[in-house]
Protein backbone atom coordinates (compact mmCIF):
# COMPACT_ATOMS: atom_id res chain seq x y z
CA UNK A 1 0.00 0.00 0.00
CA UNK A 2 3.27 2.14 0.77
CA UNK A 3 4.60 1.36 -2.37
CA UNK A 4 1.00 2.31 -4.60
CA UNK A 5 0.96 6.14 -2.26
CA UNK A 6 4.43 6.53 -3.25
CA UNK A 7 3.41 5.85 -6.61
CA UNK A 8 0.76 8.54 -7.12
CA UNK A 9 2.62 11.09 -5.33
CA UNK A 10 5.49 10.93 -7.68
CA UNK A 11 3.06 10.77 -10.52
CA UNK A 12 0.88 13.85 -9.59
CA UNK A 13 4.69 15.75 -8.68
CA UNK A 14 5.82 14.84 -12.38
CA UNK A 15 2.15 15.89 -14.15
CA UNK A 16 2.32 19.37 -11.66
CA UNK A 17 5.60 19.90 -13.34
CA UNK A 18 4.41 19.04 -16.32
CA UNK A 19 1.53 21.30 -16.13
CA UNK A 20 3.69 24.46 -15.11
CA UNK A 21 6.58 24.04 -17.89
CA UNK A 22 3.55 23.81 -20.34
CA UNK A 23 2.30 26.89 -19.15
CA UNK A 24 5.88 28.41 -18.97
CA UNK A 25 6.49 28.06 -22.64
CA UNK A 26 2.90 29.52 -23.88
CA UNK A 27 2.31 32.59 -25.57
CA UNK A 28 -0.65 34.69 -26.77
CA UNK A 29 -1.39 37.90 -28.43
CA UNK A 30 -2.37 40.23 -26.74
CA UNK A 31 -4.31 42.82 -28.77
CA UNK A 32 -4.65 45.37 -25.96
CA UNK A 33 -1.18 45.97 -26.59
CA UNK A 34 -0.36 44.51 -30.03
CA UNK A 35 2.23 42.55 -28.55
CA UNK A 36 2.85 39.03 -27.61
CA UNK A 37 2.23 37.95 -23.78
CA UNK A 38 4.27 34.96 -22.54
CA UNK A 39 3.23 33.89 -18.74
CA UNK A 40 6.95 33.20 -17.97
CA UNK A 41 7.76 37.06 -18.15
CA UNK A 42 5.46 37.02 -15.04
CA UNK A 43 7.34 34.82 -12.18
CA UNK A 44 8.80 38.12 -10.07
CA UNK A 45 4.90 38.55 -10.00
CA UNK A 46 3.22 38.23 -7.22
CA UNK A 47 0.35 36.76 -8.71
CA UNK A 48 -0.68 36.58 -12.52
CA UNK A 49 -4.80 36.63 -12.58
CA UNK A 50 -6.46 35.17 -15.84
CA UNK A 51 -9.87 35.60 -16.38
CA UNK A 52 -11.59 33.67 -19.37
CA UNK A 53 -14.14 35.85 -20.92
CA UNK A 54 -16.07 36.81 -24.38
CA UNK A 55 -17.88 39.36 -26.16
CA UNK A 56 -21.15 37.70 -26.14
CA UNK A 57 -22.05 35.80 -22.76
CA UNK A 58 -24.39 37.31 -21.08
CA UNK A 59 -22.40 36.44 -17.54
CA UNK A 60 -19.14 38.04 -19.12
CA UNK A 61 -21.06 41.55 -19.76
CA UNK A 62 -22.51 41.60 -16.03
CA UNK A 63 -18.37 41.26 -14.92
CA UNK A 64 -16.68 43.55 -17.08
CA UNK A 65 -17.18 46.42 -14.67
CA UNK A 66 -16.01 44.28 -11.67
CA UNK A 67 -13.03 42.89 -13.76
CA UNK A 68 -11.99 46.25 -14.33
CA UNK A 69 -12.33 47.70 -10.90
CA UNK A 70 -10.63 44.29 -9.43
CA UNK A 71 -7.57 45.27 -11.62
CA UNK A 72 -7.29 48.49 -10.84
CA UNK A 73 -7.45 47.77 -7.23
CA UNK A 74 -4.54 45.28 -7.56
CA UNK A 75 -2.51 46.77 -10.35
CA UNK A 76 0.22 48.35 -8.02
CA UNK A 77 0.16 45.16 -5.74
CA UNK A 78 2.39 43.47 -7.90
CA UNK A 79 -0.67 41.14 -8.91
CA UNK A 80 -0.75 41.28 -13.66
CA UNK A 81 -4.52 40.70 -14.99
CA UNK A 82 -4.82 39.65 -18.08
CA UNK A 83 -8.21 38.65 -20.16
CA UNK A 84 -8.34 35.34 -22.45
CA UNK A 85 -11.03 34.62 -24.94
CA UNK A 86 -11.28 31.10 -26.02
CA UNK A 87 -13.40 32.08 -28.84
CA UNK A 88 -11.32 34.79 -30.11
CA UNK A 89 -11.60 34.99 -33.87
CA UNK A 90 -13.65 31.37 -33.91
CA UNK A 91 -17.09 31.99 -33.43
CA UNK A 92 -19.90 34.87 -34.24
CA UNK A 93 -19.30 38.27 -32.42
CA UNK A 94 -15.51 37.39 -31.20
CA UNK A 95 -14.15 38.90 -34.46
CA UNK A 96 -10.42 40.51 -33.44
CA UNK A 97 -12.25 43.65 -34.72
CA UNK A 98 -14.95 42.79 -32.43
CA UNK A 99 -12.94 42.28 -30.00
CA UNK A 100 -10.69 45.47 -30.31
CA UNK A 101 -14.14 47.64 -29.74
CA UNK A 102 -14.97 46.23 -26.59
CA UNK A 103 -11.36 47.12 -25.37
CA UNK A 104 -12.09 50.35 -26.94
CA UNK A 105 -15.34 50.80 -25.35
CA UNK A 106 -14.79 49.47 -21.90
CA UNK A 107 -11.15 51.42 -22.34
CA UNK A 108 -9.21 48.12 -20.61
CA UNK A 109 -5.77 48.87 -20.39
CA UNK A 110 -4.37 45.53 -19.30
CA UNK A 111 -3.95 42.54 -21.62
CA UNK A 112 -6.51 40.80 -23.11
CA UNK A 113 -5.47 37.59 -24.87
CA UNK A 114 -6.47 35.82 -27.79
CA UNK A 115 -6.46 31.92 -27.04
CA UNK A 116 -8.15 30.83 -30.72
CA UNK A 117 -5.88 27.21 -30.28
CA UNK A 118 -7.64 27.46 -27.07
CA UNK A 119 -4.10 25.74 -25.43
CA UNK A 120 -3.97 27.52 -22.41
CA UNK A 121 -8.09 27.22 -22.20
CA UNK A 122 -6.72 22.85 -22.48
CA UNK A 123 -4.20 23.49 -20.08
CA UNK A 124 -6.37 25.23 -17.34
CA UNK A 125 -9.18 22.95 -17.47
CA UNK A 126 -11.01 26.39 -17.88
CA UNK A 127 -14.58 25.41 -18.76
CA UNK A 128 -16.77 29.09 -18.09
CA UNK A 129 -17.13 32.42 -19.06
CA UNK A 130 -15.96 34.18 -16.53
CA UNK A 131 -13.77 31.98 -15.21
CA UNK A 132 -10.89 33.33 -12.91
CA UNK A 133 -7.36 31.72 -12.68
CA UNK A 134 -4.77 32.97 -10.14
CA UNK A 135 -1.76 31.81 -10.68
CA UNK A 136 1.55 32.11 -8.51
CA UNK A 137 5.43 31.89 -9.10
CA UNK A 138 7.21 28.86 -7.99
CA UNK A 139 11.11 27.47 -8.80
CA UNK A 140 9.10 25.05 -10.54
CA UNK A 141 7.20 27.36 -12.46
CA UNK A 142 3.29 28.03 -11.75
CA UNK A 143 0.41 26.83 -9.25
CA UNK A 144 -2.73 27.59 -9.54
CA UNK A 145 -3.31 29.41 -6.26
CA UNK A 146 -7.29 29.79 -6.95
CA UNK A 147 -9.52 29.36 -9.77
CA UNK A 148 -13.38 29.94 -10.07
CA UNK A 149 -16.18 32.50 -9.55
CA UNK A 150 -15.19 36.15 -8.66
CA UNK A 151 -17.71 36.35 -6.36
CA UNK A 152 -21.36 35.05 -5.46
CA UNK A 153 -23.75 37.17 -7.15
CA UNK A 154 -23.24 37.39 -11.43
CA UNK A 155 -26.27 39.54 -11.70
CA UNK A 156 -26.19 42.34 -8.71
CA UNK A 157 -22.79 43.73 -8.19
CA UNK A 158 -24.27 45.83 -5.10
CA UNK A 159 -25.81 42.38 -3.50
CA UNK A 160 -22.73 40.52 -3.59
CA UNK A 161 -21.63 39.00 -0.39
CA UNK A 162 -18.77 37.34 -0.87
CA UNK A 163 -15.58 38.38 -3.25
CA UNK A 164 -13.88 35.49 -3.63
CA UNK A 165 -11.42 36.37 -6.35
CA UNK A 166 -10.28 39.81 -4.37
CA UNK A 167 -10.20 37.61 -1.22
CA UNK A 168 -7.91 34.90 -2.68
CA UNK A 169 -5.66 37.89 -3.55
CA UNK A 170 -5.62 39.72 -0.59
CA UNK A 171 -4.57 36.28 0.93
CA UNK A 172 -1.55 35.57 -1.46
CA UNK A 173 -0.64 39.67 -0.55
CA UNK A 174 -0.28 37.73 3.06
CA UNK A 175 1.76 34.94 1.87
CA UNK A 176 -1.04 32.68 2.48
CA UNK A 177 -3.11 29.79 0.70
CA UNK A 178 -6.06 30.88 -0.64
CA UNK A 179 -9.23 29.41 1.62
CA UNK A 180 -11.13 28.08 -0.43
CA UNK A 181 -8.65 27.69 -3.13
CA UNK A 182 -12.10 26.59 -5.51
CA UNK A 183 -15.09 28.19 -5.82
CA UNK A 184 -17.60 26.92 -8.86
CA UNK A 185 -17.73 29.62 -11.82
CA UNK A 186 -21.24 30.42 -13.44
CA UNK A 187 -21.94 31.27 -16.69
CA UNK A 188 -21.68 30.56 -19.96
CA UNK A 189 -19.92 27.55 -21.34
CA UNK A 190 -16.63 27.27 -23.13
CA UNK A 191 -16.94 26.00 -26.42
CA UNK A 192 -13.75 23.37 -26.75
CA UNK A 193 -12.76 22.58 -30.63
CA UNK A 194 -10.02 20.09 -31.36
Amino acid sequence: MKGVLTLIFVLAVACYSSQAQQLEKLELEDIASSSNFRIADHQKDKALVLIFTTNDCPYAKLYEDRIIQLQKQFSDKGITFALVNPHADQSEGESLTQIQSKINQKNITFSYLTDPSQLLTKALKATKVPEAFVLTPSPTGFGIAYHGAIDNNPQAPNSVTKKHLEIALNQILKKENPIPNFVRAIGCTIKVHN
